[in-house]
């Protein structure tokens, strides 16, 4: 009856097996993810309660699940270290790589910044204003900086297996610095897709519609939201008086950067036609403050970087799976229809910080003259199975009518994109688009300047 009955090392198995279960469908049902969520919680904590019942059964019974539990575990830590060592998304920028038929290089951006410097280029990496509205404070307390180190080599990012440094301007944008002596037809401002992550100036959107129409200036950078795009306007593109200023959208962050941003008095401050710090004027103080955290973040930055590419730099999370559950249940948080980070993103006051934004954008290029162009740039949820398409829909229809009843001229650049492979317009699933997706966002740009707005 012993070898029936008695207890053994398959019942640890199945305890911790039970447990974890439990953590998962507990943790699942504290993410407020809507019915996708519910299920997956429910079936979490079924799965526990079935667990703990096969410890009833007789021990041959109960050994062949604990063998099946501790295989499922084992795929599941060789998964935490396939995540932990860069796998997914190392892989995805040598794919695109291979299929542009060049070498990757595997570079850490700190450490192509730091081969540029010891051959005798300053170069920095792309400093990004919203870092101060993370950090709820600016690199100097005496200004909140939206531009970068004027004049330099700067390093950004890498997704199609090579880096594109770029010069900034007079400013710290991607641009020429010739452009601020011509006149100006266009300013852009927006996020990541503004900037040019990853990819050359030439094959930017906002490089491709400069190749149109030469009188193009781009404020763009990454991670700007909202209100930080209301503030590079003021600061920068005011002056030069656009005949169209166009506003890049992003679905996939752009509300929840808002919320952010909308914390910190000073950015809301640029709500009132009459603020600004009167930055062009600041740069030297601008460069001093950019530089300085540059440095600093040069010395931190590779073993920071070098950490997350060690598999075992972090053993507690290793324990715990924490790449993993982030993997599996982070997606129910965010795109189960019910989280409470999309119910803020499209919640009322959010979406009237929203449309005071594109006013105040409104008024201060209709001072001028100037028309604002709304171009709503769509995310690769589209590609992802219908439930996770709710919160999308959702902030699509509120931010195309806040919008329309603004009577702002708008391009939603959904109906482009949505069908379409995902190869075809991306780099890969969660990159930013290719060069195919930025040509078919600026030639919709430069259509729409061109023409006259009907009356």
């Amino acid at each position: 009856m012993r070898s029936r009955t008695g207890r053994g090392v398959e019942d640890v198995a199945l305890v911790l097996a039970a447990l974890g279960a439990l953590a998962i469908g507990l943790r699942a049902a504290t993410l407020d993810a809507g019915p996708v969520g519910a299920l997956v919680a429910g079936g979490a904590l079924l799965l526990a309660a079935g667990l703990a019942a096969v410890l009833a059964l007789p021990r041959e019974h109960r050994r062949a699940v604990a063998v099946a539990c501790v295989s499922l575990g084992a795929a599941a830590y060789l998964g935490e270290l396939y995540l932990r060592a860069g796998g997914t998304s190392d892989q995805s920028m040598e794919s695109a790589a291979m299929r542009r038929g060049v070498v990757p290089d595997r570079r850490l951006s700190s450490e192509v910044i730091r081969d540029l410097r010891n051959a005798g280029t300053y170069a920095v990496p792309a400093m990004i204003p919203s870092a101060q509205v993370a950090a709820h404070r600016a690199p100097n307390a005496a200004l909140f900086v939206v531009g970068g180190v004027r004049n330099a080599v700067t390093v950004y990012c890498n997704e199609s297996g090579q880096f594109h440094p770029y010069r900034s301007d007079r400013f710290g944008f991607n641009n020429p610095d010739h452009v601020w002596d011509a006149g100006v037809e266009i300013v852009i401002v927006g996020d990541s897709y503004a900037h040019g992550a990853c990819t050359s100036h030439a094959d930017s959107i906002a490089g491709m519609v400069a190749q149109q129409i030469p009188g193009t200036i781009n404020l763009g950078m990454s991670g700007n939201g909202p209100l930080l795009e209301l503030a590079s306007l003021r600061e920068y593109g005011a002056a030069v008086r656009p005949r169209v200023l166009v506003w890049l959208f992003f679905e996939g962050n752009d509300l929840g950067n808002l919320i952010a941003e909308g914390q910190l008095p000073v950015l809301r401050s640029y709500l009132r036609p009459d603020f600004n710090q009167s930055l062009a004027a600041r740069q030297d103080e601008i460069d001093a403050a950019l530089r300085a955290s540059a440095d600093a973040l040069l010395l931190a930055q590779p073993e920071s970087e070098n950490a997350s590419k060690r598999p075992l730099a972090d053993l507690g999370g290793v324990a715990k799976l924490r790449e993993v559950r982030r993997l599996l249940l982070g997606p129910l948080a965010y795109f189960g229809g019910g989280g409470e980070a999309v119910r803020q993103e499209i919640a009322p006051e959010n979406l009237e910080l929203l449309r005071a934004t594109l006013l105040a954008a409104k008024q201060q290029v209709g001072e001028a003259d100037g028309r604002v162009l709304f171009v709503y740039l769509p995310s690769d949820t589209y590609y992802s199975p219908d439930w996770a398409k709710q919160h999308i829909l959702a902030t699509r229809t509120q931010v195309l009518g806040i919008a329309k009843a603004l009577d702002l001229e708008t391009l939603d650049l959904t109906p482009e994109f949505d069908g379409h492979p995902i190869e075809s317009r991306f780099v890969f699933s969660g990159s930013h688009y290719n060069r195919e997706g930025n040509e078919i966002v600026a030639s919709a740009i430069v259509a729409a300047a061109r023409r006259t707005r009907p009356n």
